[in-house]
């Protein structure tokens, strides 16, 4: 959600969402899109001068399509409730109310809070940068551990609503299954290939076997947000505070997909390393999951080499690869390696890549 951009909204729209609404709210600047078919305002509750937002789904023209709609906020809130149920924390981490109106296609949230965008993240000191780490991987351990524990209360929502135990329909699933063939790294080294020294083909060849040729044993199925990115995750910087929006992506996969951002508006790679890291140190459960850092790192790589390639164009190639290049020493810097073989390579791979390609 972009809730940075304002622009003015006229009377006579404001009107018309106070008709919907009621009087109980003082509507503000239209605050952006949350997506293609959502926008986003800037409320105030006249009852307690709380800062909220007004979400507000265009674009649904049938009836069928404002039925599907409507099941996927159902959804997206069973999905929430589910993951707020029971789960207390000392820092304060919650997931906002919603008010519902016309059937879903408005809706009234209590975000109170920043997107935690890399920039964000970065200039926060240490102590905060710890609070949100903790409170992120608290979250997502307690989530998973209970996805085990009430596997029918969590089969009966998806199950209502049709998306399945595993939704392979969505970007993840879309996202492995094109990644496991063989002609990903064809993919890639078509497209990278003219600009790319040797060392750095062989790298990223062993980097992909890797990936293809991985123990799945531990990807187990659990619930997860689906939608991990900077613009879901919020924090409060009055009142220290994580919050977790927008469930519509939630499903039930592969554990690894709540610690793999896959699209540029992803997470640090600084702050999903400092997550693995505190979310395996927590007291081990009944139901414990372990998270291998090794290859959350290789997916971030692979996941972003699949967006680069998947809707390239030939004239973007070179600048594609110089963003993989420097996207690449940030995962590895943030997981403690400088290569996937070792450290006098990559940074000979690296180094050399540098100077090849600054001076054309």
């Amino acid at each position: 959600m972009n809730i940075n951009a304002q622009a003015t909204l006229p009377d006579e729209q404001k009107e018309q969402l106070k008709s919907i609404i009621g009087e109980n709210y003082t509507i503000g600047a239209q605050l952006g899109r949350t997506g293609g078919h959502t926008i986003a305002y800037e409320l105030t509750d006249k009852r307690s001068k709380e800062k909220k937002v007004l979400l507000c789904s265009h674009g649904q023209k049938t009836i069928q399509e404002k039925i599907q709609y409507k099941e996927q906020q159902e959804k997206s809130s069973k999905c929430r409730d589910f993951c707020a149920k029971g789960y207390n924390s000392a820092d304060g981490c919650f997931l906002p109310e919603t008010e519902s109106y016309a059937d879903g296609l408005y809706r009234i949230t209590s975000y109170g809070g920043r997107e935690l965008t890399e920039d964000l993240f970065s200039h926060l000191s240490k102590p905060e940068q710890q609070s949100i780490v903790r409170q992120f991987a608290g979250w997502l351990n307690f989530v998973h551990q209970k996805s085990f524990a009430e596997k029918d209360m969590l089969k009966s929502i998806f199950t209502k609503y049709e998306v399945g135990e595993v939704q392979q329909s969505d970007m993840w699933g879309d996202f492995t299954e094109k990644t496991q063939k063989i002609p990903f790294a064809q993919k890639v080294t078509e497209t990278f290939a003219p600009y790319m020294s040797a060392i750095q083909q062989k790298q990223i060849q062993d980097l992909i076997a890797s990936y293809q040729q991985r123990d799945k044993k531990d990807e187990i199925c659990v619930l997860t947000h689906g939608d991990l990115r900077d613009a879901n995750i919020l924090y409060n910087s009055e009142k220290k505070q994580v919050s977790i929006i927008d469930f519509e992506r939630s499903s039930v996969t592969s554990v690894y997909r709540d610690f793999c951002t896959y699209c540029r508006s992803g997470l640090a790679p600084e702050m999903i390393a400092q997550v693995v890291s505190a979310y395996n140190q927590l007291p081990k459960q009944q139901h414990a999951v372990h998270i291998d850092p090794k290859k959350v790192q290789t997916f971030l790589l692979i996941a972003y080499l699949h967006e680069l390639t998947r809707c390239t164009q030939p004239e973007s190639s070179k600048h594609n690869w110089n963003m993989f290049k420097k996207y690449y020493q940030q995962v590895n810097v943030a997981f403690n390696h400088l290569s996937l073989d070792n450290a006098h390579s990559a940074k000979k791979c690296i180094d050399t890549g540098r100077k090849t390609y600054s001076n054309e």
